[in-house]
């Protein structure tokens, strides 16, 4: 009988990394139950380009850690019931992943909110995040330069703990750049599921929402239509039993859709309030 020897750790985090710089989508039924190194194994000769050392060496030279299933700072709420999930996020600044998202809530929406939605997004953020109030929460959002997620991280990381997570280091752009220095400086984190420098494409999006969806205890959905990354973190949410919580707006407006679809089918809790939101965290 043949005793397989188990990959080293070395061996598992070059090819979790090599995985990150591939348009692969690592949440496919078929990709479910695959190791990292055997995975990666089949795929190496199609990517030859992937260069795992190269990759870890300059993400490193450039503030980026690589944080894989095992890791001390990778999230208990990331393996506990998972089934995909990412193979690893590429981390910047020097909080704690594991920490901040222990308590910890995701507050998303609409790229073009109005100026309700990015009140509201604001407002919560606001309320929930100062250090100084008693057991404050981190907000995470999706890394955009506007709307519902951007207002919730500017207003986290004004006063608290923020955590931005990207699709791509593309985004690391322009107005961006300033928002996300100020989170690093203050103790939060920019986490993105792809190696810095992988080129754009479709799936990363898909794998940003999601990863939204089950790296926080719960999401907020603020101004949405029943489509795209905001909806897909709120329905992530839900099938991995995160708390959902949605954001009551007017019935005339088309953004208001999201959110009361989710109220509606009973998928989502009413929030009118950072305290409604705090109430729902400490159910999980």
């Amino acid at each position: 009988m043949t005793i397989e020897t188990p990959p080293s750790a070395d061996a598992r985090r070059d090819a979790a990394a090599a995985l990150t710089a591939v348009p692969v989508d690592l949440w496919a039924e078929d990709l479910r139950w695959r190791h990292p190194v055997d995975l990666w194994a089949d795929l190496a000769p199609i990517y030859p380009q992937v260069d795992s050392r190269r990759l870890l060496e300059d993400g490193a030279d450039d503030g980026w850690r690589f944080l894989l299933p095992g890791d001390p700072q990778w999230p208990a709420v990331l393996t506990c019931d998972l089934r995909p999930g990412p193979v690893g996020l590429w981390v910047h600044g020097f909080g704690d992943l594991a920490v901040l998202a222990d308590r910890s809530v995701t507050i998303t929406g609409s790229r073009t909110s109005t100026g309700y939605g990015t009140q509201v997004a604001a407002d919560l953020a606001a309320a929930l995040a100062p250090r100084w109030v008693d057991r404050p929460v981190t907000v995470a959002a999706a890394g955009t330069g506007d709307g519902v997620d951007a207002a919730a991280l500017r207003a986290a990381a004004a006063t608290g703990t923020a955590i931005a997570v990207l699709a791509t280091t593309s985004e690391l752009t322009g107005e961006n750049e300033d928002l996300f220095e100020e989170i690093t400086t203050r103790g939060g984190l920019v986490v993105c599921v792809t190696a810095p420098g992988t080129a754009r494409h479709g799936v990363h999006a898909l794998a940003r929402a999601r990863t939204l969806a089950v790296l926080t205890r719960g999401t907020v959905l603020v101004e949405s239509p029943p489509h795209g990354g905001a909806w897909e973190t709120a329905c992530t949410a839900w099938r991995y039993r995160r708390r959902v919580m949605a954001v009551p707006g007017p019935i005339t407006a088309a953004l208001s859709e999201g959110p009361h679809r989710l109220l509606a089918e009973g998928t989502a809790r009413m929030v009118t309030g950072p305290d409604d939101i705090r109430t729902h965290l400490d159910r999980t």
